[in-house]
């Protein structure tokens, strides 16, 4: 839950202060694109995401000295675009 948070709370700062469900309805393809060109490396890249991955594999038991891991990268897609 908390990684989910994150990323929605990270989307709505991206987004503001149009709601991110509806932005197509207002924003152009490219101007999304420019958005999410800086929106996902924040995501990627934020402390917060890499101690929620941490977190969840230290649940699962997982030796997070052992273990490797990596943040899941955002997908995206434009309503109607192929």
């Amino acid at each position: 839950m908390k990684f989910s948070r994150l990323a929605q709370e990270l989307i709505e700062e991206a987004f503001h202060p149009l709601d991110p469900l509806k932005v197509h309805e207002s924003v152009g393809a490219e101007k999304c694109a420019a958005l999410l060109a800086v929106l996902k490396p924040a995501f990627v890249h934020h402390l917060r995401s890499k101690e929620c991955i941490q977190g969840v594999l230290a649940e699962a038991g997982f030796d997070l000295e052992k273990t490797y891991f990596d943040v899941p990268r955002k997908r995206t897609a434009f309503p109607g675009a192929i």
